[in-house]
């Protein structure tokens, strides 16, 4: 079996799509900040694409280690989120005419930087951004709840960094 938090309205065909609000296509509606009401070791993969920066920063660790609970031994999770030094980099080096126009108009393939910084929409609708990663905060936070294998990958999005890891196969 494989999961997919925060699918939004592009569920994945064989997994279980799961998200805050019950869009076309989502399985099982529930808020990622709580305990999952899932079974423990029953995934052989969680996918999390674009949803672990709208959690709070102080329930990061929470919910990294609920999918790790959820997992199987040996399981994999696939993370991906915007990469915040990537979007710094990019604010630092711009003129100040092309900061504003960089933040708020899309670029060629990118929206604009403004999506990947707050994200869309408004406060309290689940879209906001309340959290930042690079790949350095985002292997640590994997590791320090017990992944272990963590290694980076090509993002599907712009601006963004993924990394997948595993649940240890022995116990512990």
């Amino acid at each position: 079996m494989k999961l997919n938090l925060g699918s939004w309205k592009k569920p994945l065909d064989s997994y279980l799509n799961c998200d805050l609000l019950p869009y076309e296509g989502v399985d099982l509606t529930f808020d990622i900040r709580n305990r999952f009401p899932l079974g423990g070791d029953i995934f052989d993969e969680v996918k999390i694409s674009h949803t672990l920066e709208h959690v709070e920063d102080d329930k990061i660790r929470f919910v990294l280690g609920e999918i790790r609970r959820v997992l199987k031994r040996g399981g994999l999770v696939d993370i991906e989120v915007p990469d915040f030094s990537v979007i710094i980099k990019e604010w630092a080096e711009a003129t100040f005419e092309e900061r504003w126009i960089r933040i708020f108009q899309a670029g060629n393939y990118y929206p604009p930087l403004r999506e990947y910084i707050w994200g869309v929409g408004r406060a309290g609708g689940g879209q906001c951004h309340l959290t930042g990663f690079d790949s350095t905060r985002l292997v640590r936070s994997l590791e320090e709840v017990g992944f272990r294998e963590v290694e980076a990958v090509k993002p599907k999005l712009g601006y963004s960094i993924r990394f997948q890891g595993r649940k240890p196969s022995d116990k512990d």
